[in-house]
């Protein structure tokens, strides 16, 4: 049965959704929050992913460092990743640590809250286009993926659409919505060729260092992918390149295997090999080559300083 979704007629759409069906979060889970209020017995917090709903630090939740305290730890505007202690869902009350997190899980959340935003990026785009709430969107489309047996982040399975769209198909959208949906996939998830070059020099004084240096280049080609071909040349001897042009981010790794497999076969026959520019994204494609969960404009669909504040201790932790 295709799900139709009402567009709002009289009313301003509603832009606003938190990322997850539940309301508020569980315990121990790890959120996103902004600091918005940082006083000496408590600092409070809006839960980015949870459409900004509060939630409290205690003092003694805030660092286990001894200088600087909760001023230094905490500042207004930040944004960090806590942990959940305690969850009334009755009152409202979020309890809420930022010392029990480690540094390894700042990291995944972070990286999770911009996939996240990115999400929401789409759907925000989908309904203003389409005059509908944007938590139809949710219902409909982003919570239903999230449940699923696979445990594939609901980006992934943007990402997999571009080339197989069983896993939309399931959501029995209307076509308006299916169309609208695979156009902002498309737009803003469709990965962008780069190119990637390095430059290194070859030196054999065998008799056949020709026929070596030959035999070193092809060996680093068959590293080639599919998606990612790879081809050198001579520049001027001894000097010669690498290049690619490819969609995949594996690019500048596959570009790194070639050059060791080059040097391995150089060493084999006491031949020389010093890299001179190390593989890298060339040309504006460089800014591409990062994905990115921000807004057509630029502007941080949360408010967020994209600038970072001060960043001027490791215990801060703003959105670069």
């Amino acid at each position: 049965m295709i799900q139709e979704i009402k567009p709002v007629i009289d009313e301003g759409i509603n832009l606003r959704c938190r990322f997850y069906e539940n309301q508020y979060p569980k315990e121990n889970d790890l959120v996103v929050v902004e600091v918005v209020e940082v006083q000496e017995n408590a600092s409070y917090v809006e839960l980015l992913e949870y459409d900004r709903i509060r939630g409290m630090i205690p003092p003694n939740e805030t660092t286990r460092a001894l200088k600087g305290g909760i001023q230094k730890a905490l500042k207004i505007g930040k944004i960090q990743v806590v942990r959940v202690l305690r969850v009334d869902e009755d009152q409202g009350y979020i309890d809420l640590s930022k010392k029990k997190v480690a540094k390894d899980e700042e990291l995944m959340s972070l990286q999770k809250f911009a996939d996240g935003k990115m999400i929401h990026s789409i759907m925000r785009a989908i309904a203003e286009k389409c005059n509908i709430n944007i938590q139809e969107l949710y219902k409909t489309i982003v919570w239903p993926l999230q449940d699923n047996k696979q445990n594939v982040s609901v980006l992934q399975i943007f990402k997999n659409a571009l080339s197989d769209q069983k896993n939309l198909s399931k959501l029995n959208l209307s076509e308006q919505i299916q169309l609208k949906l695979m156009e902002e996939i498309e737009r803003r998830l469709k990965p962008e060729p780069v190119t990637i070059k390095t430059e290194f020099d070859l030196i054999s004084h065998d008799y056949a260092g020709s026929l070596i240096i030959k035999e070193a280049l092809i060996a680093g080609t068959m590293k080639s992918t599919e998606e990612c071909k790879l081809s050198f040349e001579i520049k001027a001897s001894p000097s010669y390149t690498g290049r690619t042009t490819t969609i995949s981010r594996d690019g500048v790794k596959i570009m790194k295997d070639a050059l060791a497999e080059i040097e391995n076969v150089m060493k084999k026959y006491q031949g020389q090999m010093k890299v001179k520019i190390e593989p890298k994204v060339v040309g504006n494609q460089q800014a591409d080559y990062i994905d990115e969960a921000e807004n057509e404009d630029g502007e941080d669909e949360y408010g967020i300083n994209q600038d970072g504040g001060e960043g001027d201790d490791d215990d801060d932790m703003g959105m670069q």
